[in-house]
């Protein structure tokens, strides 16, 4: 489908407490670009399609917003309900893409997702909704995700607490610890179960799970991780977009004959579904201490 108008769509920061959304529409680099502010709630939204088809066409519209989890998500709901295209983008990957950016504010990043739609038309696929089961995979695994993370500090601070300051006082607060963390562990084995029921409910996530399960030293999180981030493996279309992704793939380092450097991984990617696959791809110790192949 051929795009003619464009519609940038910044949510602002904080992002849980922003109020009002900026749009910018964005025609052609003749055309002035106009800019709105909507109430971040459906009421709002309808009064931006409205001011949208007043200023702009009515086919070949597409919307441009940030990827910011689950904060993006009820325009996302919105523009799906309606049959609306939209491109949910990287942060880092609009920024870098859009040159020098003197000005910092909601208009002016509206208007810059807004260009970017337009200058990249022709190389921009709309995003599509995951389904409800992956969204509940989504939601599990964050949680799962902020339950390791606390239960990650309490064993850092009981450890250092025990070190360092004298025993008589610091025995109250480790054991104190030391009972939040078994019940963090009990939460997580419950999200662990309750992963592995949403994933059963849903046939062809089902079987999408077991063929990546079936690799070996892919577990659980693994798989709900590559399942999440990939749409049930349908956002990328062979292994080396999804590697490019993970940040697990390396890219040479050269300039002409004098810049010869060894070829690395990048820095820019997903670190946690790197971590998760670098973890999966380590050799598992044998009983007699070697790695087994």
């Amino acid at each position: 489908m051929a795009f003619t108008s464009f519609v940038g769509i910044d949510r602002g920061r904080p992002a849980v407490s922003k109020l009002t959304i900026d749009a910018a529409l964005y025609v052609s680099a003749t055309q002035p670009v106009l800019h709105q502010q909507f109430e971040n709630r459906p009421s709002g939204f309808r009064k931006l399609l409205v001011w949208v088809h007043q200023h702009g066409n009515h086919t070949g519209l597409l919307f441009c917003l940030e990827h910011t989890g689950i904060y993006a998500l009820p325009l996302c709901c919105f523009f799906n309900q309606r049959k609306l295209d939209y491109s949910l983008q990287s942060a880092l990957h609009v920024k870098r893409s859009m040159g020098i950016q003197r000005a910092k504010n909601d208009k002016a990043d509206a208007v810059m997702l807004a260009r970017f739609a337009y200058l990249y038309r022709d190389e921009i696929k709309p995003s599509q909704l995951p389904s409800k089961t992956l969204l509940k995979i989504q939601h599990l695994v964050a949680y799962r995700q902020r339950l390791v993370k606390n239960k990650v500090a309490l064993e850092v601070a009981a450890k250092e607490l025990a070190s360092f300051v004298d025993k008589e006082f610091s025995t109250s607060i480790i054991r104190d610890s030391h009972k939040h963390i078994a019940q963090l562990m009990a939460s997580m084995r419950l999200v662990d179960k309750q992963l592995q029921a949403v994933i059963a409910e849903d046939q062809e996530v089902h079987r999408t799970y077991q063929l990546a399960t079936s690799v070996t030293g892919i577990g659980i999180q693994t798989a709900a991780y590559l399942l999440v981030h990939t749409h049930g493996f349908k956002n990328f279309d062979n292994w080396r977009q999804l590697a490019c992704f993970a940040g697990t793939a390396p890219f040479e380092f050269t300039s002409g004959s004098s810049v010869r450097g060894r070829s690395k991984l990048s820095k820019i990617g997903h670190m946690k579904l790197k971590a998760l696959l670098s973890n999966a791809g380590r050799p598992v110790p044998s009983e007699c201490g070697y790695p087994i192949a």
